[in-house]
C-alpha cells in the first residue's frame, strides 16, 4: 500500500481501502465535522489502511473482533485519540454502508423490502443520530412487519392498514407475553411513520399503533441530597487528570441537570468560555446553548487539565472543571 501525507493527517492514496476515502470524507462533512475532527478521522482512517496490510487482513475479515485487536494495538502504540469502539464507529458504519466491509451487528435480511429496511437505518443513524443498538432494535421491528406483511415473494406497502397493523401487533405481543409491547411500539410508530413519508404507505398508520398500559405510574426522578452530592464531589482528587475529569462530570449532571448520554457527546468546541455558553447535543440530533454555572464562567475560576494523553475521541469530560 503506497501512503501519502495531506494536511498531516497521514491519509492512505493506495490500496483496498483507501478507494473510500473521498466518501468518508463526504460523510463526515455531512454529519457536521469541523475541520480538528475530520483530521482525526482520517487519520484514523489512514491508521486502519496500514494495519491491515501490516497484517495481511483482507476486507471480509474486518469484523468485530478484528477491529477490536486494531484499537488494542493502536493504544499499544501510543494513541490517546480515537481509540475507543465509539470514536472508531463513524469509520465502521460508513465502512459497512458503502459494502467494503461485512455487516457489523444485525443485518437486513434479503428480501423485497430491504432497500427500503436500508434507507430507514441510514435515516435513524443520520437524521435522527440514534445509537447503534437502538437503529439495531428499531430496524429489527421494521424487518419483523416486513416479514409478516410478505405475499408471495413481494409486499404491496399501499394496500397496507390498520387492521395489518394491529394484526402484527397481536401475532407479536400475545398474552402472557403483553409485557413486550412497549419494547416494540417505539420501534413500529418510527417505521410507519417513516414510510408514510417516504410516500410507501398512503395512510398515517403510526396512529394505529396503540399506547402500551403501564403496571404502575413512573416515579418522579429522586434527587441527591446536597449533602450527598457535596461528599461526592469532594471524593474527587482534582490534583490530578482523572480526578478533575469527574470532577466536571458530577458538576454537569448536578448543575446544569444534563442526561449522561449529553455529558458524554460534548466536545471541546461545544465550550464558548467568552460568553459563558456550553452547547449541549440532545435527542434527535437538538442542539441547545445553556449558560455554564456562574461559578464556572470566569476565567480565574476555570481550571483545563492538561489534554496531552487525556483526551478520548475529543470528548470534553476530560478537559475543564469547576473551581
Amino acid at each position: 500500500m503506497t501512503r501519502q501525507n495531506t494536511a498531516g493527517t497521514g491519509t492512505a492514496r493506495d490500496g483496498a481501502l483507501a478507494g473510500y476515502l473521498v466518501g468518508f470524507r463526504e460523510e463526515l462533512a455531512r454529519c457536521g465535522y469541523g475541520p480538528a475532527r475530520t483530521g482525526a478521522h482520517l487519520e484514523l482512517f489512514a491508521d486502519l489502511c496500514r494495519w491491515t496490510e501490516r497484517e495481511g487482513i483482507a476486507l471480509p475479515e474486518l469484523g468485530d473482533g478484528q477491529v477490536a485487536v486494531f484499537l488494542e494495538d493502536r493504544r499499544r502504540r501510543g494513541h490517546g485519540d480515537l481509540v475507543s469502539p465509539a470514536g472508531v464507529r463513524p469509520l465502521v458504519g460508513y465502512l459497512t454502508r458503502a459494502g467494503a466491509i461485512t455487516g457489523q451487528g444485525f443485518a437486513v435480511p434479503e428480501g423485497p423490502a430491504r432497500p427500503l429496511l436500508e434507507r430507514y437505518r441510514r435515516y435513524l443513524e443520520t437524521e435522527r443520530g440514534l445509537t447503534a443498538k437502538t437503529v439495531e432494535r428499531y430496524v429489527e421491528v421494521g424487518c419483523r412487519l416486513a416479514a409478516a406483511l410478505e405475499r408471495g415473494g413481494a409486499v404491496d406497502w399501499q394496500r397496507v392498514r390498520a387492521r395489518d397493523v394491529t394484526r402484527f401487533l397481536l401475532g407479536n405481543c400475545p398474552p402472557p407475553r403483553g409485557h413486550h409491547a412497549p419494547g416494540i411500539i417505539s420501534p413500529l410508530r418510527s417505521f410507519l411513520r417513516f414510510c408514510h413519508l417516504e410516500g410507501v404507505i398512503p395512510l398515517p398508520l403510526d396512529g394505529a399503533v396503540p399506547a402500551a398500559a403501564g403496571r404502575r405510574m413512573s416515579p418522579l426522578p429522586k434527587g441527591v441530597p446536597p449533602g450527598e452530592l457535596d461528599r461526592l464531589l469532594a471524593s474527587c482528587d482534582r490534583q490530578c487528570a482523572r480526578g478533575r475529569r469527574d470532577y466536571a462530570i458530577l458538576s454537569l449532571l448536578s448543575r446544569l441537570g444534563l442526561r449522561a448520554g449529553e455529558v458524554a457527546a460534548i466536545v471541546l468546541e461545544d465550550l464558548d468560555w467568552r460568553r459563558g455558553e456550553l452547547v449541549v447535543h440532545g435527542k434527535a440530533r437538538r442542539d441547545e446553548a445553556l449558560p455554564l454555572p456562574a461559578v464556572i464562567s470566569s476565567f480565574q475560576d476555570r481550571h483545563v487539565v492538561d489534554l496531552g494523553g487525556h483526551v478520548e475521541d475529543g470528548v470534553v469530560d476530560v478537559t475543564a472543571v469547576a473551581a
